[in-house]
């Protein structure tokens, strides 16, 4: 099919070339022209191509040798607006007809020329040209003639230019069926393969030789079964299953080494040069119906896994939803719905302030919800009926740049109680370890005070009641006995406060003003030499907590931190900063530090690292405890020679 495509165009071409030589001959012999030449001009290029000519001796022109040289704009608007034949005279000699314009004519010698443009279908094609290389008058005839054979070779150039347009949309068309991954096959009226591409090559594997002129129905029948029974039509006398002219489908297989392969097929039909074609086009869906195969598992993987999920997700006892960046409920479980006595589908599309504001009450959701919660973030909300919850609240963050929120929450007012159950057995398991500390500690004031108690029943029986000896010492005697009576006051005080269960009462507190109050009193009482230093975040907001709590733990903070500064003095700095929703105060000084093997024992009862006489070791052990009770807790950090630095965490709650 293609060789006799390209013969057919071959004899084209060479007819319309015969056919132009023929006509510039006529010319030159009617008009007893010196030349004559048909060129061809391109409107895109600005190009024109002498296609025939005769009389030249400067030059060879024919179809094996076109001259192309570019068009002067001057005399190719002229010719463009010619509506007859413009004749051109003294080439050289005339100022409106340079030579630079006519360079082929002045190298033939020509001095005078007629030009009749060729027009089809409305286009200018190009044009025929009379030259004489003597002086010539046009007469009107000689123009009638020559337009009347301008419009002859008109229509052979255009003809000529058809043929080359179908000749490069031919080889297009060609080089596409050549490159084309699909395997195309196209049969003649008596079955023969007359077109089989590399593409059916390596599908069929075989040569282009051994299927050209191969009758089709001896060829396709050993390598294809079907694989549908409806919409037989008739392919060169095999049966091939299509929905539809021209359409895709799974029509056939392919058996090669005893293996199958899925082919998809469209038939059409045509007819060129009165002869009817038939072309197929195959293509292998192998690897496309492996990839839909493994299309199909993981979207069903997909599903199953998204039934866990949506299963999992109704199932958990927690309650969860989620919010978008509207702040409207987009998701939400049984559970959290059941709290607010509603179903799951009715939640959808409620502003999470007002879920909050049912599930927990209006005066959590003022306090908590004044934030916006760009990290993960984790609070223990109090209920007006007094339940506690832990909530975390967690933001994620989309590719595409959008957001929504995961809140999630779950009951402790159980465990909350079994940590307080657990802190008071705790203290007082711990109390038989305090018997023996408070046995030595008391043994001490009490010693002194029978001591004294009997030196004065001594003098007393020695001596008359009205006679008191020169060298008592009642007045020693007596402050003593106040003195370390009061000492087992405060011990007494101490221990106290160490095991009873004080509840915390917490109001809306200045964090920063407990901390500088705190700080006045410390100073007051502190060596001339100390030097305390505020540094407060002045962006904290206010804390519910127990203030009477607070001050005391602070006061034992700083009372431990000027006491750890040697007698040179040094610096004591007061901080608070706020730590996601935490509060921290933090005292920190310069002092001696704790050595690391007694940083573990500094919480426990009767624990000191001071000299005599300045502790009894109960003071960090009851702040430990307030910590505790307000939420909280203490973290220290010590290095030797170098000072402390002890921080009181402190939660964010709603007051009471």
């Amino acid at each position: 099919m293609a060789a006799n495509a390209e013969t057919t165009h071959i004899e084209s071409r060479l007819q319309s070339a015969s056919t132009l030589s023929s006509i510039v001959g006529l010319v030159r012999r009617i008009t007893h022209a010196d030349v004559t030449s048909i060129v061809s001009f391109s409107l895109a290029e600005k190009t024109m191509t002498w296609r025939a000519a005769s009389g030249f001796q400067k030059h060879v022109i024919d179809n094996d040798h076109l001259l192309v040289r570019p068009i002067s704009n001057r005399i190719f608007a002229r010719a463009l607006s010619a509506t007859e034949v413009l004749v051109v005279n003294r080439i050289g000699e005339n100022p409106d007809f340079p030579a630079e314009n006519f360079p082929i004519h002045v190298t033939e010698g020509v001095r005078d020329l007629a030009v009749a443009v060729l027009r089809a279908r409305g286009a200018m094609l190009g044009a025929l040209i009379a030259g004489y290389r003597s002086p010539h008058e046009f007469s009107d005839d000689e123009r009638q003639l020559l337009q009347g054979l301008a419009d002859l070779a008109a229509v052979t150039l255009d003809n000529t230019r058809l043929f080359e347009g179908a000749k490069r949309s031919e080889s297009r068309m060609a080089g596409m069926i050549t490159s084309a991954m699909d395997a195309v096959i196209s049969v003649d009226a008596e079955q023969r393969i007359v077109l089989f591409n590399p593409a059916a090559e390596k599908m069929f594997g075989c040569s282009v030789s051994e299927a050209m002129g191969n009758s089709l129905d001896r060829f396709i029948p050993e390598r294809f079964r079907h694989t549908h029974a409806s919409h037989i039509k008739e392919f060169g006398g095999v049966g091939v299953t299509a929905r539809r002219m021209g359409a895709l489908g799974d029509l056939m297989a392919l058996r090669a080494n005893g293996e199958e392969f899925p082919i998809e097929a469209s038939i059409s039909q045509s007819e060129i040069d009165h002869q009817k074609l038939f072309t197929v086009i195959l293509r292998d869906i192998t690897k496309r119906k492996e990839a839909e195969g493994a299309l199909r598992e993981s979207e069903e993987r997909a599903r199953q896994a998204q039934q866990i999920w949506e299963q999992t997700f109704a199932a958990i006892g927690e309650g969860i939803l989620a919010y978008d960046e509207d702040q409207r409920i987009i998701r939400c479980n049984p559970k959290a719905a059941e709290m607010m006595e509603t179903d799951p589908s009715a939640v959808i599309g409620v502003t999470f302030g007002k879920a909050f504001a049912k599930m927990f009450g209006k005066r959590a959701a003022d306090y908590y919800l004044t934030d916006n919660y760009d990290a993960p973030t984790m609070v223990e909300v109090e209920t007006d009926d007094g339940r506690r919850y832990l909530v975390s609240i967690f933001p994620v963050h989309k590719p595409d740049g959008t957001w929504f929120t995961v809140v999630t929450w779950n009951d402790v007012t159980r465990l909350s109680e079994m940590q307080n159950q657990l802190g008071r057995s705790r203290r007082l398991a711990s109390v038989g370890q305090l018997a023996a500390g408070v046995a030595h500690e008391v043994n001490n004031p009490l010693a002194a005070i029978t001591t004294c108690a009997e030196a004065i029943m001594r003098d007393l029986h020695q001596q008359p009641a009205d006679a008191l000896p020169p060298a008592a010492q009642w007045n020693y005697y007596l402050e003593e006995i106040v003195r370390q009576s009061l000492r087992c006051k405060e011990m007494t005080r101490g221990l106290l406060d160490l095991t009873r269960q004080r509840q915390a009462k917490r109001v809306l507190a200045d964090i920063n003003a407990i901390a500088k109050e705190c700080s006045k009193v410390a100073v007051q009482r502190a060596k001339s030499s100390a030097h305390v230093e505020m540094k407060l975040d002045d962006a904290i907001p206010q804390v519910a907590t127990d203030v009477e709590m607070v001050r005391q733990i602070l006061d034992n903070f700083l009372t431990n931190a000027i006491d750890a500064l040697s007698d040179e003095g040094g610096m004591v700095t007061v901080s608070t900063k706020r730590l996601g929703d935490r509060v921290a105060i933090e005292v920190a000084d310069t002092g001696s530090g704790i050595p690391s093997e007694l940083l573990a024992q500094i919480f426990d009862p009767f624990f000191s690292t001071k000299g005599p006489g300045k502790g009894y070791g109960l003071g960090l052990a009851i702040s430990l405890t307030l910590a505790e009770t307000l939420g909280g807790g203490i973290s220290v950090e010590s290095k030797v020679g170098k000072g402390s630095r002890f921080r009181l965490w402190l939660p964010r709650r709603a007051p009471e």
